[in-house]
């Protein structure tokens, strides 16, 4: 069992606070960043509407804080979202501000999401959508063990073409098979 369920050697998952909107307001005016992380047109945001999306959250949604354990700096966000407590599922999704890409952050970061979703919530499934042309997102998931389920063709239109949504599931044994495969964080 972890000492720390929610640390891991880069970063550390936490509450997201009223002031972290002001820490996320760039990465919503940040075009590649909104292209990447959702459907919306990408738009530029104001503080206002930074804070509505934090507050806006379901129920049966979690977001967390992404918080880099060498300044405790907010590099991103992470989230459970439509929590299904009944058949145990759940959306995951992972954001990392454009100033912290590529630095190993997301993939940890999800990574602390998946141990927090199957050890200590007990989830049996999770399930991400990815857009066809974000090559990297895509490489992340399934180096954590996601599996391709299918496509929802020409999803999304930018920049004149069509583009598929992919749907990426990952379910708690073969977490557990790839988990039990890593050497202990």
């Amino acid at each position: 069992m972890s000492e720390d369920l929610w640390r891991g050697e880069l970063v550390r998952l936490a509450a997201i606070e009223p002031e972290d909107a002001e820490a996320i307001l760039p990465w919503h005016q940040d075009a590649a960043f909104l292209r990447g992380y959702g459907a919306e047109p990408a738009l530029p945001r104001g503080i206002e509407d930074v804070r509505e999306l934090l507050a806006g959250l379901g129920r049966n949604d979690r977001l967390f804080a992404v918080r880099r354990l060498e300044d405790d700096a907010l590099v991103g966000v992470v989230g459970l979202d439509g929590i299904n407590w009944v058949h145990g599922v759940a959306g995951a999704s992972v954001g990392i501000g454009p100033a912290f890409q590529g630095r190993g952050y997301g993939r940890e970061a999800l990574a602390l999401l998946l141990r927090l979703a199957y050890d200590e919530l007990n989830l049996f499934r999770l399930t991400v959508t990815v857009f066809a042309y974000n090559r990297r997102a895509i490489a992340l998931y399934e180096g954590l063990g996601f599996q391709h389920e299918g496509a929802m063709r020409a999803f999304v239109r930018r920049d004149g073409r069509r583009y598929d949504l992919l749907i990426m599931g990952l379910l708690e044994p073969e977490w557990r098979r790839g988990a039990a495969a890593q050497p202990p964080a």
